[in-house]
């Protein structure tokens, strides 16, 4: 009797000990899953700029140095875009910078309702804004550019006296470089151009040439 006594407190044990696994393996399970929701949230967000939503730095340079890879095997044009707001400081002096914010907020938006959903537009920091043009042809880049310029300046047209637009500076190149700081930095000298310039317009930075040229 006492064995079958022992024997049915072992199974009853044995059997409980097994619930108690398979609801510890259900809560760990929901636990990595809930871990892995936080990670991928956690990972997004360091690729998100928090004031307009759009790509970081970071991330722009993760989806160039991509976008220059696919370039190169499908032996297609890449061009890039600085767009660096012109008088910005006046707005943030003028109305202060809660103002300011809602401003490159909505320039984020223009930017975004401007190019094509393969594009990708980020704001690098302060009020510096860049956009990466997927195979896009020699000719179509004025008209990007003028269309970038068109929708800021009608943003700062909002604020009269301030003078608000964006200086836009290009890099084109029908054969992509190995490196993305090449790109970088011709974009980046093209946009000085158009600041030093006068503002309110943009220059290009075209392949081999020497130097940026201002557009009209």
């Amino acid at each position: 009797m006492w064995n079958s006594m022992s024997r049915l407190v072992m199974l009853v044990a044995m059997a409980a000990m097994v619930v108690r696994i398979r609801e510890d393996r259900k809560r760990l399970k929901e636990v990595n899953a809930r871990l892995a929701e936080l990670l991928t949230g956690a990972e997004r967000l360091a690729r998100t700029d928090p004031l307009t939503g759009l790509p970081n730095r970071r991330a722009f340079l993760e989806r160039l140095t991509d976008e220059l890879a696919r370039a190169r095997r499908n032996a297609t044009p890449v061009c890039i875009a600085y767009l660096d707001v012109d008088n910005f400081k006046n707005l943030n002096d003028e109305r202060g910078h809660a103002e300011g914010d809602e401003f490159l907020k909505h320039i984020s938006h223009a930017i975004k309702d401007t190019v094509r959903a393969s594009d990708v537009a980020a704001r690098l920091g302060g009020d510096e804004f860049a956009v990466l043009f997927a195979d896009a042809k020699r000719i179509a880049v004025e008209p990007l550019a003028q269309r970038l310029l068109a929708r800021v300046r009608a943003l700062g047209d909002r604020y009269p006296g301030l003078d608000l637009g964006a200086s836009v500076g290009m890099a084109w190149f029908e054969h992509a470089p190995e490196e993305p700081e090449l790109l970088l930095q011709r974009a980046d000298g093209a946009m000085y151009e158009a600041k030093t310039a006068g503002k309110h317009r943009f220059a290009l930075w075209s392949g081999d040439a020497d130097k940026p040229v201002l557009q009209p």
